[in-house]
């Protein structure tokens, strides 16, 4: 008589011991920045500023002049923590019950190590999007706990604040109708975020031009739309880009020509200590037509993706917290600020046995926060 296994599954054999993890790519930009340590909730920069007024010489007699002023800008931290449980009773309904020790009582799970080094990378790769994007009025949780760089500086306003060399990401969204020039945002900081008459506005593919700015959720065009949406992402060109004649849309093809947009737009005063940011997916693009335009005169540390735009002396400095923003930035590193508790602090974790619940728990927490010093040092970039 023949046996039957049709009941039964194909075999696969279970190696029982290698436990894999996944590629995480690792916190960069932090470790870039001027650390504050000891920030338990808030601390100020403080900074002093002054000015040299020349006077005629070559005669007696004393005549002040000039001013020096104190100010101070503040770095937030929020407060940060990640707790898990692990039950190893769990592992014996699997294959992983041959990894647990003999006996019903288990003091741990046997993959600790693994489990901890993945964590720990894990939580670098959310700090180092969360530095960059961190918002608190995100509905991702690993975004909300501090304002992260692109939001510290989205607050100031275009005219006052930072260079801004092609567009600014606008706040919240916008909703058009066919027959009116007016938009009606949602979330929207129209006045707050600078926004002014003569600036262009780009809404889904198509760029309009300003007439007023009615209120923080209202702005009037210069003619009507023509088209009725809601609920879309919009950006705006200031009259003072440095191509608002011509804002780029697209990266690829432009590449070279909008780093060297970049490099010219940075103030004078701090670009020999300026350092340019950018995604690594843009980075990966501007090396490309580099080389396929054969500008080879350079010098890259293909290690940590960092290059010298070629004729200059400026440093670019390729970062994963910032793939997919379409968004390239440049400051002294000395002007941007990273408060913290204690440096590294998101490192050090404690996994111990709670033998109440008969359970290993991982538990780490940490403070962080972000400002910059002085935001007219600041240069950004972002596609139209």
């Amino acid at each position: 008589m023949a046996i039957d296994v049709t009941g039964l599954a194909n075999y696969t054999e279970q190696n029982k011991m290698a436990l894999i993890t996944k590629a995480v790519f690792g916190a960069k930009t932090i470790s870039l920045l001027t650390p504050m340590t000891g920030v338990k909730s808030s601390e100020t920069i403080n900074i002093l500023d002054t000015d040299a007024v020349f006077q005629l010489g070559g005669t007696c007699g004393f005549n002040a002049s000039g001013t020096t002023a104190i100010t101070q800008r503040t770095v937030t931290v929020g407060k940060i923590k990640v707790n898990e449980a692990l039950c190893p009773k769990t592992l014996e309904a699997k294959y992983t019950q041959t990894l647990l020790q003999a006996g019903s009582k288990y003091d741990g799970v046997p993959f600790e190590q693994i489990y901890s080094d993945l964590k720990v990378k894990l939580i670098n790769k959310q700090m180092e999007i969360a530095i960059w994007n961190g918002d608190l009025s995100s509905g991702n949780v690993n975004l909300n706990k501090f304002d992260g760089i692109i939001k510290v500086a989205g607050k100031v306003s275009s005219a006052t604040g930072l260079t801004n060399v092609n567009a600014i990401a606008g706040i919240g969204t916008v909703a058009q109708a066919t027959a009116t020039a007016v938009v009606t945002g949602t979330g929207t900081t129209f006045v707050s975020q600078g926004i002014l008459a003569g600036d262009k506005l780009r809404i889904n593919g198509v760029i309009y031009l300003v007439l007023t700015v009615d209120s923080e959720t209202q702005i009037t065009l210069t003619a009507a739309s023509g088209v009725t949406q809601s609920g879309k992402a919009f950006t705006f060109v200031p009259q003072t880009s440095a191509n608002f004649v011509a804002p780029y849309t697209s990266f690829t093809g432009n590449a070279v020509a909008i780093m060297q947009s970049v490099a010219a737009t940075i103030p004078v005063e701090v670009v020999d200590e300026a350092v340019i940011f950018i995604g690594l997916d843009l980075f990966r693009v501007w090396t490309k037509e580099l080389t396929s335009a054969n500008l080879f005169h350079y010098t890259a540390d293909t290690t940590n993706f960092e290059l010298v735009i070629p004729g200059t002396n400026i440093k670019v400095i390729a970062v994963n917290g910032l793939n997919g923003t379409n968004q390239i930035w440049a400051f002294r590193t000395s002007n941007a600020f990273y408060g913290t508790d204690l440096l590294n602090e998101e490192d050090q974790f404690e996994i111990f046995f709670a033998k109440e619940a008969q359970e290993v728990r991982y538990m780490a927490e940490w403070k962080a926060g972000f400002n910059f010093a002085f935001l007219n040092e600041v240069t950004q970039f972002t596609l139209a």
